[in-house]
């Protein structure tokens, strides 16, 4: 017996953009995984490492055809005008996809031919959508505390014990040591020296590890090699808060475009720490409006950053 053909389309929502819900005779969907070639002397492959993936991309054709679909009426009169004002904002909104649902998103692309031959009764447009998170998303507070210190630490010790060390006795997993520092995190303020020195014992450890790494000569140890390397900026990071006695890590939102040094002197701190905990700072002079900005605040009980 042949079993009916399934109709997956009556199953999909409507297309909506800015609350105005549109027709669709087809759509198109994809992203890609970007990537970077590490290339190597007298290697033929490269090696391959994953920098993220691209902004998803939708694509549809909407025919703005009068009373042409049965759910839909004066769709040439009155939905096109809206939908075209709609698109010609260049603000990111909420898009309903009917089959990936809401997504922030903004239009990119909107075209349409009129051929009078084919269609004397409205247009079919052309709209692309690409998403766009939120414009903050990309200054997030930097990975500073101890625990992501630790985190990272934990990662290098994977990556380590993965190489093959040619009969050299392997080095003792950084994460363990970093155990101490969790000891010591619950009395920041009594014990800044020691955990400070136990920072320093752990990048001296990373230097000594790197360098041997180099020195086995194999390009497979190369993910362990920027292990190593963002393990030793987080040691560097937690260090240089440590000197921040009675401070606090805290979150501002900036209510309207301000320029660095105004910034700095709202918030009682100076420009370059700004730039150290906010390193996206440095590629403008000014900071827009709704960023986030992570700061050093006074901190009333004498307390340090959350571990």
């Amino acid at each position: 017996m042949v079993k009916p053909l399934v109709d997956v389309f009556k199953t999909f929502n409507n297309l909506v953009w800015r609350d105005q819900q549109l027709p669709c005779i087809a759509l198109s969907y994809g992203f890609s995984q970007e990537h970077a070639e590490q290339k190597f002397i007298f290697r033929d492959t490269p090696l391959i490492q994953s920098v993220g993936r691209s902004s998803q991309t939708f694509r549809y054709t909407i025919p703005f055809r009068q009373n042409i679909a049965i759910k839909f009426t004066d769709l040439w009169t009155d939905a096109f005008p809206q939908f075209l004002e709609a698109c010609l904002d260049r603000s990111a909104d909420t898009l309903i996809d009917p089959i990936h649902g809401s997504i922030k998103a903004k239009v990119t692309q909107f075209s349409y031919d009129i051929q009078a031959a084919q269609s004397r009764d409205g247009v079919d447009v052309q709209v692309e959508f690409v998403e766009s998170p939120d414009d903050t998303a990309q200054d997030a507070a930097p990975r500073i505390t101890l625990d992501a210190a630790k985190g990272d630490a934990g990662a290098f010790d994977r990556q380590i014990a993965t190489v093959d060390w040619a009969q050299t006795v392997p080095p003792e997993p950084t994460v363990d040591i970093f155990n101490v520092v969790s000891g010591l995190s619950d009395q920041v303020s009594a014990n800044i020296n020691k955990i400070g020195a136990t920072l320093d014992r752990i990048a001296y450890q990373v230097d000594k590890t790197q360098d041997s790494l180099e020195k086995l000569g194999n390009v497979k140890n190369w993910s362990a090699i920027q292990a190593g390397k963002r393990l030793k900026q987080s040691c560097n990071n937690s260090k240089k808060l440590l000197g921040a006695k009675g401070k606090i890590l805290r979150t501002y939102i900036t209510p309207q475009q301000i320029t660095l040094p105004v910034l700095a002197v709202r918030l009682q701190t100076t420009t370059q720490d700004l730039l150290n905990l906010n390193p996206s700072l440095a590629r403008s002079p000014s900071v827009r409006a709704n960023t986030a900005i992570t700061y050093l605040a006074d901190n009333s009980d004498g307390g340090f950053i959350k571990v």
